[in-house]
């Protein structure tokens, strides 16, 4: 603890990092807190994660879309926000918000790592997309409703894309990624190792990923099913999985910065496959 500790304050030391790290634990601890109510599809605590994460997006100059989905007892949205590109190519950044709400005994079943994380990580990443360089292909960033009862969300999105299904060419999933002890790849049907490879040699933490050609039954299996190329980042299960202590403080914020710039990393590598060109401004991170 006193490692995590002395790690933390070295990274808050650079501002730049500080407001990384402190913007993580705002909206971590926002969609995760006991007022959320676990997040449940269609639920007040689920509206209001959404609207949360709205109004981050429109603080970005960044259109948001929803979608409505009929979940298991109620309908809910899918949340959709779109990052212009030069193309009519399509890669998406998905995160399910969705999470199972209450225990038997009434206790907040808050997914701060299953899936504030994930959701946390895209929500970052429409803030440094929206800084630019403007992409090659459009971005979409979507916040899943239903994964946890069967990824009904994705599977609603697929059958009813903003655009048709044939320009959407990679999917990066983001679901519990919010522990950074292992990192997780799945790749089925992915076309761009190439990219991965690079990477590699980039993180400290490459060593410890490991890639497999199936697995996850997150909302990846969605687009994989509809003939897109798609990766499934996580960093493990652990004994609070689907528990009321699944809560923020167990967060590794430091790491999940590193989710962060890696995720970044394979949609611009993606993106540079896609639509190679010269770059127009800097591409700086955090």
């Amino acid at each position: 603890m006193r490692l995590f500790t002395l790690l933390l304050i070295l990274v808050c030391a650079c501002p730049v990092g500080a407001q990384t790290v402190e913007d993580m634990r705002t909206h971590i601890e926002y969609l995760a807190d006991d007022g959320r109510g676990g997040r449940r599809p269609g639920s007040k605590g689920m509206k209001e994660a959404q609207k949360y994460i709205r109004a981050e997006c429109k603080a970005q100059g960044i259109q948001t879309y929803t979608q409505e989905v009929d979940t298991r007892n109620t309908k809910c949205v899918n949340l959709i926000a779109v990052i212009p590109g030069h193309s009519e190519k399509r890669i998406v950044i998905g995160a399910h918000l969705d999470h199972i709400g209450k225990s038997r005994r009434g206790r907040v079943n808050n997914g701060a790592d299953d899936n504030a994380s994930g959701s946390t990580v895209a929500l970052m990443l429409v803030d440094q997309l929206a800084r630019g360089p403007k992409p090659g292909c459009t971005i979409e960033i979507h916040w899943y409703t239903g994964e946890e009862e069967g990824l009904t969300g994705s599977r609603a999105y697929v059958r009813s894309p903003l655009a048709p299904i044939d320009q959407y060419k990679c999917m990066v999933n983001l679901d519990m990624v919010g522990r950074m002890e292992r990192t997780g790849l799945y790749g089925e049907g992915f076309k761009f190792d190439a990219v991965l490879q690079k990477l590699y040699k980039k993180y400290p933490f490459a060593s410890k990923i490991t890639f497999t050609g199936s697995g996850g039954g997150s909302d990846h299996v969605s687009w994989r099913k509809a003939g897109v190329p798609a990766v499934f980042l996580h960093t493990g299960l652990h004994s609070d999985y689907h528990k009321p202590t699944d809560d923020a403080d167990k967060i590794n914020l430091i790491g999940l910065v590193d989710v962060c710039h890696y995720a970044l990393d394979i949609v611009r590598g993606v993106d540079q496959k896609l639509e190679p060109r010269k770059p127009t401004a800097p591409y700086v991170l955090w």
